[in-house]
């Protein structure tokens, strides 16, 4: 199955760190039935800035994801996927911060097996190091 946003937990991790929940392009909404509220969760396709109440969270696509990462020297971070010998692909983000005075640093997740998972990675190393201002 295709993973097409941010877990529960991974939600969860995000907000813990100060993502803005306004940046979030879709939720989890807890299930009701007959006026019970139960312990599962579906995804709802809606901004979570749209439609949000007590019993949802928010989740990140790929791509919002991707649009939060700011540009360093003009470009983006670059995704890579490799496929091992078992032809199982893993995915990884490299991101290369240019300072004024030309002295490079780099960062790059380690090897995920969505590329969701490693733009989340990302995410949480851009938050944790300030380069994401939320």
């Amino acid at each position: 199955m295709t993973k097409i946003c941010t877990s529960i937990e991974q939600s969860k991790k995000l907000i813990e760190l100060g993502l803005d929940v306004n940046t979030a392009d879709m939720l989890w909404q807890q299930i009701y039935d007959e006026n019970h509220m139960l312990s599962d969760y579906r995804l709802e396709l809606i901004p979570y800035r749209f439609y949000s109440y007590t019993a949802s969270i928010p989740a990140w696509s790929l791509s919002a994801l991707l649009e939060l990462m700011p540009p360093i020297a003009y470009n983006y971070p670059i995704m890579a996927r490799l496929a091992d010998l078992s032809m199982e692909s893993k995915y990884f983000l490299q991101y290369v911060d240019l300072n004024v005075s030309g002295e490079c640093k780099s960062h790059h997740t380690g090897f995920c097996s969505t590329p969701l998972d490693a733009a989340f990675e990302m995410i949480i190393w851009l938050l944790e190091n300030n380069y994401l201002l939320c």
